[in-house]
């Protein structure tokens, strides 16, 4: 665990073929994610960076990032000027989090993880406070 760890949803690997996801898409998705440290930062890193550590050429994963953006999953956005870094395009995942989220869970194909599914969201609605 020396090099760090990340946590991705379940349902990403298990609904990855109802998302028509490639396992290039795949993996460039979470590259994308390990970058994605705050919700509202979003992730940038180069695809040069990618397809080193994917071992395919550079052009393949600007490919393929532009099939994820028409796919509507991820979207990539200027970045305002930094000091602290030279990037100039970031990625926002917020597509791949609300296709997922519009999902039904039992699409997942597993009625345990779907009841788990339930079981966070019924968690994470606030109750309406009453006065």
């Amino acid at each position: 665990m020396v090099g760090g760890y990340q946590v991705i949803p379940n349902l990403v690997l298990l609904l990855q073929n109802k998302l028509r996801l490639s396992s290039h898409q795949l993996v460039i998705l979470l590259n994308l994610s390990m970058h994605w440290w705050k919700k509202g930062d979003l992730p940038f890193v180069r695809p040069s960076t990618m397809a080193k550590r994917m071992g395919i050429s550079r052009r393949t994963v600007e490919r393929q990032l532009k099939t994820l953006c028409d796919m509507g999953l991820v979207q990539r956005k200027w970045l305002p000027q930094s000091t602290q870094t030279s990037a100039t395009i970031g990625y926002d995942l917020t597509g791949l989090v609300l296709r997922i989220e519009r999902m039904r869970p039992a699409e997942a194909k597993s009625t345990k993880v779907a009841e788990r599914i339930n079981r966070l969201r019924a968690i994470e609605r606030p109750t309406p406070v009453k006065t």
